[in-house]
């Protein structure tokens, strides 16, 4: 693949500094954003070491500092914690799109077209928020399986969710009659950050991300590690 390269080692290269990162171990993606930022971190010659947790625990952890870092965060999550910097370039998007049942006949062109149609969501997802706004009903689901036999069972039009996770918990249940509709609806871009005391590597990172992203490698590597993903389930 055209992105192996930076994994080669060779004998005059010095061993790879290391940084752990906190990752949360529910969040599904992990692996996709973990090789990325594998692949990213190689190329300034580093290794990242990946500790999960959960996502209440992931917080503390932040705040206080215990880690080098967050593997992949919306861009304020740093707000209130003076300790973390941001690298300025997103590493990646959760992109929001519509899923309905193959027989639905549902039309969506833009999210105005969510007003025709009652909408499902998973309870405590920020993202649903505008959308369910707009929709004829809606009903709040606790988990994304559940959202997805949902619409199975054809107990609403459509769901709003994030297109990988989505697609993730397709093939695990083995539904095949739910599936993407229309466009992106939004793109909520995910950044990367570091301890203060790794500044230095926000400037190298960033300029990395740069690069990669005005030459298209970036979303290719994306798209690559999903379907890497999805073909493993």
């Amino acid at each position: 693949m055209f992105f192996a390269a930076p994994f080669s080692v060779t004998a005059e290269k010095s061993q790879p500094k290391q940084v752990r990162m906190i990752a949360i171990d529910e969040a599904k993606g992990v692996s996709v954003a973990e090789r990325m930022l594998t692949y990213i971190y190689a190329k300034i010659d580093y290794k990242i070491d990946i500790v999960r947790m959960p996502a209440k625990r992931a917080e503390r952890e932040s705040r206080q500092g215990n880690l080098d870092g967050e593997l992949l965060r919306v861009k304020d999550f740093a707000k209130h914690k003076p300790l973390l910097l941001r690298v300025p370039t997103p590493v990646s998007s959760i992109d929001i799109q519509a899923f309905s049942h193959r027989d639905s006949k549902v039309l969506i062109e833009n999210i105005n077209s969510l007003s025709n149609y009652t909408l499902a969501y998973t309870r405590g997802r920020k993202y649903a928020d505008p959308f369910k706004n707009i929709a004829k009903q809606d009903h709040a689901l606790t988990s994304i399986k559940s959202l997805m036999q949902f619409i199975h069972l054809r107990r609403a039009d459509i769901a709003i969710v994030d297109r990988f996770t989505a697609l993730v918990a397709l093939k695990t249940l083995k539904i095949n009659d739910v599936e993407a509709v229309g466009p992106i609806l939004e793109k909520r871009y995910v950044y990367h950050f570091l301890h203060k005391k790794h500044e230095k590597l926000v400037g190298l990172l960033n300029e990395v991300l740069i690069e990669m992203q005005q030459s298209g490698e970036l979303e290719q590597l994306k798209k690559i590690l999903e379907a890497e993903y999805l073909a493993s389930l």
